[in-house]
């Protein structure tokens, strides 16, 4: 998205009350904190919507400034968002930088979200807005709307509405814990998937629970040296899993402790 940084006059920048993600009233005390220091503000952020210069970012900062009886405000002026969804960019912005959005904050977008797009999983509500899926599952009850069913996928595919994780903790997370995290949820949805036929039946049903037929069935497709290699590693995995599980319980029981 293409910006320029100007300096605009106050009073040609259009506050539509529509953008403002803020469920409450301006914070006082933020706007006198701003006063003291107004050459440390960031620029506010503005899209052109037709000629006008709309307000996208930076309410308390503009509010600031009119207080001050300043004429001019240096903005980040953007073009028209995609689809023309100003709330969208303007939610985005405020929650990203700034004084922090409330829960009430987020969970009117997740309403206004479930209202407008009710065919948006709650994963991806939940990515937008900063909230948990169970939140958003909540909210869509409240509203009346049905259960977000999960669209089939083929086997091997991994659902196009599952993240890697909760947006707020994967926000927390470094590189190498992501990483770990989301090879693990990989995994475990390959594990869960059916091996299916043309005709969408199981073609291991009825011997997946017996490990020498499984075992056969690799030596003879296969061949010895590769279902050896192959079993092998599958048998080192294994421990380590199984490990992984002692760890969980460790883990869990260190969580509940600190709650």
């Amino acid at each position: 998205m293409n910006a320029t940084i100007e300096t605009l006059p106050l009073d040609c920048i259009d506050l539509d009350a529509a953008l403002q993600p803020r469920c409450g009233p301006l914070d006082k005390e933020h706007i006198a904190a701003l006063m003291e220091a107004p050459e440390n503000w960031p620029p506010i952020t503005v899209a052109m919507r037709g000629q006008s210069a709309v307000l996208i970012d930076g309410w308390h900062r503009y509010e600031a400034a009119a207080q001050l009886g300043l004429e001019y405000i240096t903005c980040k002026v953007i073009d028209t968002p995609p689809e023309g969804d100003y709330f969208r960019l303007a939610f985005e912005l405020n929650a990203t930088h700034g004084k922090p959005l409330t829960q009430s904050d987020r969970k009117a977008y997740a309403s206004k979200l479930l209202s407008a797009h009710p065919e948006y999983s709650d994963r991806e509500i939940g990515r937008r807005t900063g909230l948990h899926h169970e939140t958003i599952g909540a909210l869509r009850l409240q509203s009346g709307l049905p259960n977000y069913r999960v669209p089939e996928r083929r086997p091997g595919a991994i659902e196009s509405d599952i993240a890697l994780l909760d947006p707020i903790r994967f926000a927390k997370a470094t590189k190498e814990q992501k990483s770990v995290s989301g090879y693990i949820k990989r995994l475990l949805q390959s594990l869960e998937d059916p091996y299916s036929d043309s005709d969408g039946y199981s073609n291991v049903a009825g011997w997946t629970d017996d490990p020498l037929s499984i075992a056969q069935a690799c030596f003879t497709t296969m061949g010895p040296q590769k279902a050896s290699d192959v079993l092998e590693l599958l048998e080192q995995e294994a421990r380590f899993l199984l490990d992984i599980g002692k760890a969980r319980k460790q883990i869990a029981q260190s969580y509940r402790e600190n709650q």
